[in-house]
């Protein structure tokens, strides 16, 4: 398990220098992992973790699109959740480009 840490830290990192291709890099590894969580806390009526109530949250949002989902339907409905969660990560993660000219013009030399 400390391999696939260490190896999601290396990829986050790159993603964090702007490194392009990090991004798709880390959503494929990271989203298959993350669907697992997702089926795990959808399983739950209650909630408890923040992490667990976020995905409730996400799913309810993306369900209220839709009909009631088949058994096929579930698990799209999961994908979408990794998917949105990867997205929201990635997101995160994503250097900013505002505010280095901002710092820069209070700076003085």
């Amino acid at each position: 398990m400390s391999i696939e840490v260490n190896a999601f830290q290396r990829l986050a990192a790159r993603v964090s220098r702007g490194d392009p291709g990090a991004g798709h890099e880390l959503r494929q590894e990271l989203e298959p992992h993350m669907a697992r969580i997702v089926r795990r806390a959808l399983r739950t009526s209650n909630p408890a973790s923040p992490v667990a109530r976020r995905i409730h949250a996400v799913a309810s949002a993306l369900a209220s699109n839709h009909s009631t989902p088949s058994a096929s339907g579930r698990e799209g409905l999961v994908r979408q959740v990794a998917h949105s969660l990867c997205n929201s990560l990635l997101g995160r993660l994503q250097p900013s480009t505002g505010t280095a000219p901002a710092l820069r013009d209070t700076v003085r030399i």
